[in-house]
């Protein structure tokens, strides 16, 4: 706010700046605690080669793949993104088994029928 429009302008005025300064403040609040986060995961990342007693081959963790969700339709995205890729998972190695379980009776049926002949 210039000290003309403090001065000669409306007096809500002062207070719409007061508030828009604060949410300003918050966001900028906001933006270096989320920068603390993605530097403090970068660090946890690196930790397990960085101290004097790691052990020959230790690799650090992979950093993150994709950018943290801070808004809710970022985290109900992720969350079922998630899901999505657990059920993939557990479906594969159902399947998996499935298959080498078949192979398996088969097997054991091959035995029989030669068994019986």
């Amino acid at each position: 706010m210039s000290a003309d429009e403090f001065w000669h302008g409306s007096p809500i005025m002062a207070k719409i700046y007061r508030k828009a300064w604060k949410l300003r403040l918050k966001k900028e609040n906001r933006d270096m605690w989320l920068q603390g986060l993605y530097i403090y995961s970068a660090l946890c990342a690196v930790s397990p080669v960085m101290h004097a007693f790691a052990k020959n081959g230790t690799k650090p963790i992979p950093y993150l793949d994709e950018p943290i969700p801070v808004t809710k339709e970022e985290i109900r995205e992720k969350r079922e993104r998630d899901a999505r890729a657990r059920y993939e998972r557990i479906k594969r190695s159902t399947d998996s088994w499935m298959i080498s379980a078949n192979v398996r009776l088969s097997k054991q049926a091959a035995k029989e029928v030669s068994k019986d002949e």
